[in-house]
């Protein structure tokens, strides 16, 4: 049953990469969201 180890290993990676890339998305949203408010854009009401 090699197969299964190979895709445990596989899904390890892919979760990995899901977990690093929405924490990665999170902190964009999250710094976008920040300078947003903070900015006073023109136009602003």
């Amino acid at each position: 049953m090699a197969g299964r180890g190979t895709a445990a290993r596989l899904a390890g990676t892919w979760l990995l990469v899901v977990l690093v890339g929405g924490a990665m998305a999170a902190g964009v949203v999250f710094v976008v969201v920040g300078v947003v408010a903070l900015f006073p854009w023109p136009g602003a009401e």
